[in-house]
Formats: C-alpha cells, sequence, structure tokens
C-alpha cells in the first residue's frame, strides 16, 4: 500500500484516506458481516426458543388444570374413606351433596359419580364383587340425579374400574366419545379423572369426574402468541384432547397424520415424557416447527404432551427483518464512515511544524492554554494552531469536568467540542452512567424499602391473626383495623362466606371499622350480588377508583364526603372464596400497598378455613359424646334385657315348640317357602311345588320375585327387603308366570330372629288368588 501511494504520489491526505479508509473499510465489513449473519441466527434461534418456551408453559398450565381436577376427585375420595363414621342412610345424602355441588361449581364437569363396594355399606352383603355407582350428570345444562348397582355376578376384569380395584392408583382415561342421554347426537368428547376410595389399606370404592375437553379447546385456542400459530394436546395413546381440525376428534395422530407420526416416533417419544421438536410440512404443504412439551399430572404418570405449531415463514420473519435492515444500516454505516474519513484526514493533513513542543507537553500531560499560538495565520500553519488551541481548551474542559464529577458533582455540565468529540461523548456517557448508577441504587432502596414494609406488615398481621382467640370476628375486627391504619384508609369491612345451608349460600359482614348503620343492617350479600359478591364469584381483586356517588358516604364531625377509592381483595383457600375484605379510602391504593393486601389475604383465608374445620371438628366431638353416653345407656338397657331373656327362655322354649306344631299344620294344608336375607330360596315344601309344577330341585337358590312379570316394578321387592330386614313383616300380592301359566298369589313375609334378635330368615306362605281373580 506504501508503494501505491509512493507511485500516486499521493499527500499527507491522500495518504491519510488511503490508509485509513481502506484498512477500516475492511474491518467494516467483515465485523458487519459476522454481527449480521450472527444476529440473524440469533433471531432464529430466538424465535424458536420462544416457540419451545411458550410449549412448555403452556404444558404447566394445562398440567395445573389437570392437577386442580385431581385435587377435587381425592378430596372427595377422602371424604368417601370416612363412611364409617356414619350410618349409610345419613353419610350417603352428604356425599351426594357434595357430589352435585361439585358439578354444580364447575361447570365443565359433565359428571360426578362415586361407586361403593356393596361389601362395606351393606353388612348383609358378603360377597368381594358388587358395586352400588350413584352420582349426578348435565342432561341439557340441567344437573341430573342417577344411580345403579353393577358388577353383581362378578367383577369386569377387562375394567378400568378393575384396574383401579387392583392398583388403588388415580387413572386419567384417555378421550373418548360419550351421550348421557343415549342419543348419537349428543355425544360429547370427554375424559375421566377417577381416585380411589381406600380404608385401612382396603379398596373400599371409586370416585371420578367427567371432564368436557371442550374446556381444554377454549384454553388451546387463546394460547399460541405467534400469528397463524396453533396450539393442541395428545394424549398418552396418541388420542386427540384438543385439535386444529374437528375432524380429529375421537381419532388417533396415528389415523389422521400418520405418516407424520411414523416419521417422527411421535407416539413413542409423547409415552417417555420428554420434551421434543420436529420440523414437517403440514396437510396444506406449509413448513412448520412443532415444540412438544409433556403434562405429567400428579394422579397419573401416563404422560399427555402439548405441542405449539408455527409456521417456519412466521419463525424466520424477524430474521429477513434483520437482514433488509442490516443491509440498510451497513450502506449508511460504510458513507458516514467514509465521510468521516475524510473530514479526519483533512483536518490531520495540515503542517504542524510550530506545534511540535505543545504536542510534546501535550503527550506528557501537561495541559495548560498557550498564549504563543498564532491563531491569526489564514494559512494551512494557522488552521493547524487554532485546532490545537481548541484541542487544548477542551482538554482543560475536560480536565475541570473530571474534577468535578471527582468531587461527587455527578450533575455538573458539559460542553462537547463538536458532535465527533469522542472524548467529550465518553465523559458525558460517564457522567449519564453514573447518573443512572444512581438513579438505580435510589430505587433499588426504594424497593427494598416498599419490600421491608410488606414484610414487617405481613409479620404484625400474622401475629394478630395468632394472638385473637379463635373468634372470627374478634380476627376481622383486629386485621381489618390493623390493615386500614397501615395504608391509611378510611373505612373497612370483612365478610365471612356462610355455607350452612347449602340452599342459602351468603357472604356475611362479621367484622366492620367506621361503618354507618344502614350498610351494617344489610349485612349478608349473595354470591354474584354488588361488588362484594362479583369479588366473590370472579376470586379476583376489586379495585373501583370512579365510585358511585349514592354508594357510600364518610361521615365525620365536620360533614360528609364520598371516598375516591373501594377495593375489595377475595378470600381464597383451595380455589374457595372463604371472605372478601372491602376497604374505603379517600386515597387511591398504591400498587405496593395491594400486593402486601393481596399476599395477606391468603393468611387470612387459611386462618379463617381452620376455624371453620375446628368448629365442624367440635361438633363432630360433641356428637360422638352424645352417641357415647347413648350406647352407654343402651348398653345397660342390653344387660337388663339379658337377664329378661334369661328369665323368659323356658317360656320361649315352649313357644318355640308351638311354633313349631303350628308349622307343621300349616306346611301340610299351605304353600310355605324359606328364603335367606339375600333373598335366595333355601327352602320350598312339596304343595308349593305341585302348585308350580315344578321339581324342588330346580326352584332352590332362585331369588324372590323369579317369576314375577313384568309389571312388578324392582321398587316393590326393595321396599319389601327392605322392611323385613329391619324385623317388619310384609304382605303383597303379585303376578307370576311359570312355564307359560300366569298365576296371581298373595304372600305374607314374617322374620324369623335369631338368638340375637336380629332377623335371620324369612317365611312365606302363599295363598293361590288366581281362581278369584279369573271369576272377578
Amino acid at each position: 500500500m506504501i508503494k501505491i501511494s509512493d507511485r500516486l504520489k499521493l499527500n499527507i491526505k491522500g495518504r491519510l484516506l488511503l490508509y485509513i479508509l481502506s484498512s477500516a473499510t475492511i474491518v467494516y465489513v467483515v465485523s458487519f458481516g459476522y454481527l449480521s449473519i450472527h444476529s440473524i441466527n440469533s433471531l432464529n434461534k430466538s424465535a424458536k426458543q420462544l416457540a419451545i418456551s411458550n410449549s412448555e408453559e403452556y404444558a404447566k398450565q394445562i398440567k395445573g388444570e389437570l392437577d386442580g381436577i385431581f385435587a377435587i376427585t381425592r378430596t372427595l375420595a377422602d371424604l368417601g374413606a370416612t363412611f364409617h363414621q356414619l350410618d349409610w342412610d345419613k353419610f350417603s345424602p352428604i356425599f351426594l351433596e357434595t357430589q352435585k355441588n361439585i358439578i354444580e361449581q364447575n361447570k365443565g364437569f359433565l359428571s360426578t359419580a362415586t361407586s361403593f363396594e356393596l361389601r362395606f355399606i351393606d353388612a348383609a352383603y358378603k360377597h368381594t364383587y358388587g358395586r352400588y355407582l350413584f352420582g349426578y350428570f348435565r342432561n341439557n345444562r340441567t344437573v341430573t340425579y342417577f344411580d345403579a348397582y353393577r358388577n353383581m355376578e362378578g367383577d369386569d376384569v377387562k375394567s378400568s374400574y378393575y384396574q383401579l380395584k387392583t392398583t388403588k392408583k388415580d387413572w386419567l382415561s384417555n378421550p373418548e366419545y360419550y351421550s348421557y342421554s343415549g342419543k348419537e347426537e349428543d355425544n360429547v368428547l370427554n375424559t375421566n379423572f377417577s381416585t380411589p376410595i381406600v380404608y385401612n389399606s382396603e379398596f373400599v370404592g371409586v370416585t371420578g369426574v367427567d371432564v368436557d375437553l371442550g374446556y381444554f379447546q377454549d384454553i388451546c385456542d387463546n394460547l399460541s402468541s405467534f400469528e397463524q400459530g396453533y396450539a393442541f394436546i395428545l394424549s398418552n395413546d396418541g388420542s386427540w384432547v384438543t385439535a386444529p381440525n374437528k375432524s380429529f376428534y375421537g381419532k388417533k395422530i396415528t389415523e389422521t397424520n400418520k405418516g407424520f407420526a411414523t416419521r417422527h416416533e411421535i407416539l413413542d417419544k409423547i409415552q417417555s415424557g420428554t420434551s421434543f421438536t420436529v420440523i414437517d410440512n403440514d396437510s396444506l404443504g406449509n413448513e412448520r416447527f412443532y415444540a412438544f412439551s409433556p403434562i405429567i399430572s400428579i394422579g397419573d404418570d401416563r404422560p399427555w404432551t402439548l405441542c405449539v405449531a408455527v409456521p417456519m415463514d412466521v419463525v424466520l420473519a424477524p430474521a429477513k427483518s434483520m437482514m433488509r435492515f442490516s443491509l440498510l444500516i451497513g450502506i449508511i454505516g460504510f458513507v458516514l464512515m467514509t465521510v468521516i474519513v475524510y473530514l479526519v484526514s483533512y483536518s490531520i493533513s495540515r503542517p504542524i511544524r510550530q506545534t511540535t513542543q505543545l504536542i510534546k507537553k501535550l503527550a506528557l500531560g501537561q495541559i495548560e492554554f498557550n498564549k504563543d499560538l498564532d491563531t491569526t495565520r489564514s494559512d494551512e500553519i494557522g488552521e493547524m494552531e487554532r485546532s490545537i488551541e481548541t484541542l487544548s481548551n477542551g482538554l482543560l474542559n475536560a480536565l475541570s469536568f473530571a474534577k468535578e464529577i471527582g468531587s461527587g458533582n455527578i450533575n455538573a455540565q458539559y460542553n462537547k467540542l463538536s458532535e465527533q468529540d469522542t472524548l467529550g461523548q465518553a465523559l458525558i456517557e460517564m457522567r449519564e452512567n453514573l447518573q443512572k448508577a444512581d438513579e438505580e441504587l435510589a430505587k433499588k432502596q426504594e424497593e427494598e424499602k416498599i419490600q421491608i414494609w410488606i414484610t414487617q406488615n405481613q409479620a404484625k398481621l400474622a401475629d394478630i391473626i395468632r394472638n385473637t382467640s379463635g373468634s372470627i370476628k374478634n380476627m376481622g375486627y383486629e386485621v381489618v383495623r390493623f390493615i386500614i391504619n397501615q395504608i391509611e384508609a378510611c373505612q373497612g369491612a370483612l365478610y365471612i362466606l356462610n355455607d350452612n345451608d347449602s340452599d342459602d349460600i351468603y357472604y356475611e359482614l362479621v367484622s366492620a371499622v367506621a361503618y354507618d348503620r344502614d350498610r351494617l343492617i344489610h349485612a349478608k350479600i349473595k354470591p354474584e350480588e354488588g361488588l362484594v359478591g362479583r369479588c366473590a364469584f370472579e376470586k379476583m381483586t376489586v379495585l373501583l377508583t370512579d365510585v358511585p356517588d349514592n354508594y357510600i358516604n364518610i361521615s365525620s364531625g365536620l360533614g360528609d364526603a364520598s371516598p375516591n377509592c373501594i377495593a375489595l381483595f377475595p378470600l381464597i383457600n383451595d380455589n374457595i372464596a372463604l371472605g372478601v375484605l372491602e376497604l374505603i379510602s379517600f386515597n387511591k391504593l398504591k400498587p405496593h400497598e395491594i400486593t402486601f393486601i393481596e399476599k395477606s389475604s391468603e393468611g387470612i383465608a387459611s386462618f379463617i378455613n381452620s376455624l371453620k374445620i375446628s368448629r365442624r371438628t367440635d361438633t363432630l366431638l360433641s356428637q360422638l359424646q352424645e352417641q357415647t353416653e347413648m350406647l352407654t345407656q343402651q348398653e345397660e338397657e342390653m344387660r337388663q334385657n339379658i337377664e329378661e331373656m334369661r328369665a323368659t327362655q323356658e317360656e320361649s322354649q315352649k313357644r318355640e315348640e308351638s311354633t313349631r306344631k303350628l308349622i307343621d299344620a300349616i306346611n301340610t294344608v299351605s304353600m310355605v317357602a324359606l328364603y335367606d336375607m339375600d333373598g335366595t330360596l333355601i327352602d320350598i315344601n312339596q304343595k308349593f311345588c305341585d302348585v308350580l309344577g315344578l321339581p324342588k330341585e330346580s326352584l332352590l337358590g332362585k331369588k324372590q320375585g323369579s317369576f314375577a312379570t313384568k309389571k312388578q316394578t324392582s321398587k316393590l321387592f326393595d321396599s319389601l327387603w327392605l322392611d323385613l330386614r329391619n324385623g317388619e313383616t310384609r304382605q303383597i300380592t303379585q303376578e307370576i308366570e311359570v312355564n307359560g301359566k300366569t298365576m296371581w298369589i298373595t304372600e305374607l313375609y314374617t322374620p324369623v330372629l335369631n338368638s340375637y334378635g336380629e332377623p335371620d330368615k324369612v317365611y312365606n306362605i302363599t295363598i293361590d288368588l288366581t281362581q278369584s281373580k279369573t271369576n272377578t
């Protein structure tokens, strides 16, 4: 390059232009090209990573929904495990009402049902199979009750119920269509969440809910943050839980997208529970980026997966835009660099002979104003000297500025020599960085101060809650008064959920500070009624700064005034709004005050829940004590009865002999049968066999009512055996059909008591009414 400049006989300016511009151009092009390519690759990678992050975040969101549903079934199973604490007639209505509340409060639930093994709820039932199923399902938006007896002939070993019975583990079924009305047009794509009921390590039954998968489709429709992107969910066996195409519902991905599923081994990767990505063409031939993330719920370890599908054009769009922008910036930068280099070379190409000494001093760090410079000359030397003078003055200003900054005056002013004054720009940037650091330090100190305020007040509030007696009213008053004082509010109130009567649920004002009489009179608020009801129903903070004139007035000795801010905070525990905290203030609440109250509301709700549980426990203990006293009294009465039974034993033996003779006489002239308490025929006299026209061996073992015609309802026989098991004598008339012959009979059923006074068998005396019915 030196030889080239010598051949061209370039002057200093030309040489500087050649050397600096050529070197700078090479460095600029290489650096710019590298940065551009690196930025494009980073944008491409970032877009894909964003899709992956979205997929993982959405998978966590869906997992939260699944875990929430399993939390409901597990809670219901825990309640079912307490069946032994009450008689079935008392326990079953309570449990049934709980199931009804669950399906009514969760609009996405299609049904909630529970099966109990009969041997646990019916002492007379001795088989290890057979269960009683009861619950509710939605029928055209109406919650309908149903019950049924299942597996009465033995367990179905291929059923999911049998799997739950043997493994005692939660179950999440794969999606399937089901119609509760039996009509095909009412088919709904749903999945089942089931939890076993276990007592003393024994399988007692199963409780579960059916969930409409349209609920998850609505979530997925609002998930994707990419243009033309969408999200979908696949179950463990590859079934579409949610899908971009409704025709996929009820099918597996191996059926709808066989090539895609096979190429990328989708099903194996889903079942392995790992995250993975795929790039492939969709059904329209458009290339898409698919990000799969596993969904593993707390109840079932068989993973589902959520996928975010994004068009590759959308993924690469930022990179392409960055390429165009970088090219434009590169051209402008190159032109600007050329101009700057030219100006710099022009400014330093002038003779500097008379300024050598000054430059040496500057090189040694001696910055001072030199009056010997001749700045009046109009040639190149004069221009150089004026430049040196300007440089010297600039350095003096920079020195003075640096001293000001060093003394702590970070707001000191500095004027750059020109737009190209890099030293001045560096000094200004240094000042701005120091100012920014000072501002960030002040901001951080303020944030720490706020956090300390929140933490301290939370601790104080926790102490108040702990130190109050077991009264919600006392606790509420102290809590409201403390919060009002901390945020400088004017009034406050605490409303608590009263759900003692399931038909009349409301929020009751239990504590208030500075409320007027009219507000205290109207102290009961229904869910969704007014601001309090809305806050409880939506389970979200309500902040009202445009307060209606007639909503409330704050009174004092000097007059009345309307507040400027009303804030309502739900007190939520286990996704249930146990209460609402209402605060009224002349001042708008600050963000950190809202954060403090929202965090504190969790502790208040937990305390309220503990008090409610404590009260319910006290009630149960009181009932238990009463029952214990009753049992003691009954034990004494039983002892007296035993004495009486001993005294009358001889008389009973005499009666038994008389009864035996009477039965022998009845057997001679009447149709007599003997049943066990399960309704199974265990003996029948010959006269009864002759009337029926069947041998005795073919009749033994049959159930009572086996020959009844379809006119007879099962409710008749259920009522009959309920009374017989209670020791009552019953008489019924029924129509039967034997060997194609219709007969009318009237039957007298009499329980036979054992030595403990309990029904052991049932005697049946039958009279043939066929002839009289025919004559009639």
